[in-house]
């Protein structure tokens, strides 16, 4: 398990073998360059000594977070070399039930590629990263990076939101 910033990554796995997430430095690898914050990117299993990075072996992950979520992006740097018959599905729950998902195939080319994962506009309380595929025990060689969740306010925090306006408004009669 790894939490950051209030978003917990955990039950990883990457068939045939177990897992842990690893943070691993890539402030040297061009190939990681885009919206990665520098200098690191989460991977499973391993990392690659050094300022470069690797998309390793993924099977699935959970993500959760305290409170309800209406938004969620992911960075995904994913390579095709192995595993360009698979797919990652990003999956949002709620109360246990899936509400939506989102769902990329690994591009058929080498190479590490960019692409952004999202889902919004739906209410969710936990999410979960799923690869499958007939390739390589289903499983998508990747990093991920930039995991931003927007939270549904609290009530109390929309009071005093309310309230502030309505100060504002006063004032400015």
């Amino acid at each position: 398990m790894l939490v950051d910033g209030g978003i917990t990554f955990s039950e990883p796995t990457r068939p045939p073998i177990s897992s842990i997430f690893t943070i691993d430095d890539v402030s040297g690898d061009d190939r990681f360059l885009g919206p990665l914050t520098p200098p690191n990117c989460l991977t499973l299993g391993g990392y690659t000594p050094g300022p470069t990075g690797s998309a390793l072996r993924f099977g699935s992950a959970r993500i959760s977070f305290e409170g309800i979520a209406y938004e969620v992006g992911i960075d995904i740097f994913i390579s095709g070399s192995a595993s360009q018959n698979n797919q990652l599905a990003l999956q949002a729950f709620l109360e246990d039930s899936l509400v939506s998902q989102t769902v990329l195939q690994v591009p058929d080319t080498t190479g590490i590629n960019q692409r952004q994962m999202t889902i919004s506009d739906t209410l969710f309380d936990d999410l979960r990263l799923v690869a499958s595929g007939p390739d390589d025990y289903g499983v998508v060689f990747m990093s991920l990076d930039n995991v931003h969740i927007s939270l549904v306010p609290e009530p109390a925090t929309l009071l005093l939101l309310a309230l502030g306006a309505l100060m504002l408004r006063r004032r400015s009669v």
